[in-house]
């Protein structure tokens, strides 16, 4: 999983730089978590199963790359509410999280990706 946009440290947490080299080399094992709401919304609307044309990430400033365009299939929707297991540690010792709606995209062609539509993104291996 690729964490090195780290929203914990002050990041924006839409970075696309590393997610358009993974797919420019053909790698499929990998999977981001990113931040973008309008992309969350469109998977909702498509519903799981659906495959979606999206303008992906890089869109709260022009530091994290530009979007991109990908074409991705809605592989699962959640309302973005979990409890971490008490013996996992926590930033703050949180137990109960709301991340808002999540999607988790299987772009085409290319790597896995966990989409949110609020910044607390839980952290998903697959």
């Amino acid at each position: 999983m690729r964490a090195g946009d780290n929203i914990g440290g002050g990041s924006a947490a839409d970075s696309t730089f590393i997610l358009a080299e993974a797919i420019a080399q053909g790698i499929s094992s990998y999977l981001q978590s990113m931040f973008d709401p309008d992309a969350a919304l469109a998977c909702e609307s498509a519903g799981i199963g659906a495959v979606v044309d999206l303008s992906l990430g890089a869109h709260t400033d022009g530091l994290h790359g530009e979007p991109l365009a990908v074409q991705a299939k809605v592989r699962a929707l959640s309302d973005g509410l979990y409890e971490n297991p008490s013996d996992m540690p926590t930033h703050g010792g949180a137990k109960y999280f709301d991340a808002g709606l999540c999607g988790t995209l299987y772009i085409c062609y290319a790597p896995s990706l966990l989409i949110a539509h609020s910044l607390l993104i839980p952290l998903i291996m697959m």
